[in-house]
């Protein structure tokens, strides 16, 4: 695993310049101190660091590459999601084991578990039994900030995503990122507040925007390694557009860190708790009309 590890490293250095190189890391490693404190520093700001660390995303796109490759030649679906699982089991093992990356690995498991023993599965059930066994292996995690973040933000996912989904009238993937980012954040803004006393505004905006550039970012990354191995003058070819990419997601980041919605609150009081009942208006349908209702929708998060 260890060579593994140092020959993507090494790619990585050949092929881009130091400072995307260690973006890499952190975004397949899930390890962020490989970034400088400036970009580091744009990215809290903007409110997409949660996108570096290993979590579902990359889980989700570790999966795209075999899904297409196999879920038409494999007659036999349990074959195809044991294959997925090893490949996640490898790509953990190559991390530095962020909590988030093994909730999305063991729901994946757990899932499949379900699937393979004819059971039926309910994705509250798999997100509670994943926090029962890390729980039960290292019972400190239940106290860790990075667990909590993690089952919360799944948990208003699973909660509330299609509700607010419905009521956000934007175009496909915008629609899903922004209600992706909404209920994600329900239950992350009070935690983030009792533990830390800060809170993220601008993330609610620049999630619909940075959130698809650091997806085809982790794609693009994953296909020059390996066309890399194949032919090496084609892969440093492909890295010129991943230099793009990486320039897009520096301007976006700088752009909405520029917004100062990111600060610190020196006591924790009722009034920024309440945001998070203005993120819950939005789920609730009392106003029909799609012009009044949004209207109303952005007065409320402008408040």
């Amino acid at each position: 695993i260890d060579h593994i590890k140092y020959s993507i490293t090494s790619k990585l250095n050949l092929l881009l310049s130091q400072k995307i190189s260690n973006f890499y890391k952190a975004l397949f490693y899930g390890n962020k101190s490989f970034i400088d404190t400036v970009t580091l520093s744009k990215v809290k700001k903007s409110g997409s660091l949660h996108m570096l660390a290993a979590s579902g995303m990359h889980v989700i796109i570790l999966l795209l590459l075999p899904t297409l490759l196999f879920s038409k030649l494999l007659v036999n679906k349990k074959i195809f999601y044991i294959i997925n699982l090893f490949i996640l089991l490898f790509y953990y093992s190559l991390t530095d084991s962020p909590t988030s990356l093994l909730r999305a690995i063991l729901m994946y498991s757990i899932a499949i578990g379900f699937y393979i023993q004819n059971i039926q599965r309910d994705s509250f059930n798999i997100l509670f039994v994943t926090a029962l066994i890390i729980v039960l292996i290292n019972p400190a995690e239940f106290y860790n900030l990075g667990f909590q973040l993690s089952f919360s933000a799944t948990f208003g996912i699973l909660l509330f995503f299609s509700k607010i989904e419905k009521r956000i009238y934007l175009p496909g993937i915008f629609r899903k990122s922004l209600a992706l980012s909404l209920s994600a954040n329900i239950f992350t803004i009070p935690l983030l507040l009792y533990h830390l006393n800060e809170i993220n505004l601008t993330g609610f905006i620049s999630n619909i925007f940075i959130l698809p550039i650091v997806g085809i970012l982790f794609v693009s990354g994953i296909i020059v390694l390996l066309v890399s191995c194949i032919n090496e003058q084609i892969a440093v070819i492909l890295s010129k557009g991943i230099t793009l990419l990486y320039d897009l997601f520096e301007l976006c980041t700088g752009f909405f860190s520029s917004f100062s919605g990111h600060f610190f609150v020196a006591e924790r009081n009722f009034i920024l708790t309440g945001i998070i009942i203005l993120l819950l208006l939005s789920i609730v349908p009392v106003i029909k009309n799609k012009k009044v209702y949004i209207i109303s929708t952005l007065f409320l998060y402008l408040i």
